[in-house]
């Protein structure tokens, strides 16, 4: 079995920039999920019909719990903000105010990555800007996300659909841990 590096993208690079156009980013503030969910699906059937091109959307949540394929069964307490089913992978986490949340629309093929590297450079970039702050963030072997001293700092929720990403990760950056403490009654 080959041991298979993940692809390292470096935007500087000439061939890289020639190669295709790198997508927009945008700041959304304080986004209401529901809606910014619509307007998520919306924005991949638009890049999957050459509507529209690739973005990269930051943003806060009001607060949320959302739940992945994985998750839906997970759920059997009391939260204290809205529940709501989604169509990305991973398990019951929260969203909310003081957590940047990352969301990629792109297309894949674009950068030739595989599903695994993609999830490498999610969990990279994240760590890469916690350590331009001194904090040392890292990966636990098997599980998904970026840790700090065994704690889940950043989660990660993904979906892949005709080669379009959508979903991303959050980065609690400032969040009230108190939401955190609903969740561990529900797993």
């Amino acid at each position: 079995m080959a041991n298979k590096t993940p692809m390292r993208l470096n935007p500087e690079s000439a061939n890289l920039r020639e190669s295709f156009i790198l997508p927009d980013y945008q700041w959304l503030g304080v986004q209401d999920y529901t809606s910014f969910q619509t307007k998520m699906q919306q924005y991949c059937l638009d890049l999957y019909g050459k509507v529209t091109g690739e973005v990269v959307w930051f943003c806060e949540h009001s607060p949320v719990y959302t739940t992945g394929k994985r998750g839906i069964s997970n759920n059997k307490g009391t939260l204290n903000a809205p529940l709501i089913i989604t169509d990305r992978g991973g398990e019951t986490t929260f969203h909310g105010k003081g957590q940047l949340m990352m969301y990629p629309i792109i297309k894949l093929k674009h950068y030739h990555l595989s599903v695994r590297d993609y999830v490498f450079l999610l969990e990279e970039s994240c760590i890469s800007l916690l350590q331009t702050f001194g904090i040392q963030g890292q990966r636990d072997c098997g599980l998904p996300g970026v840790w700090l001293n065994q704690k889940k700092i950043a989660a990660l929720g993904i979906r892949i659909s005709q080669g379009v990403t959508s979903h991303g990760i959050a980065l609690n950056v400032n969040t009230d841990l108190c939401w955190f403490e609903d969740r561990k009654s529900v797993v």
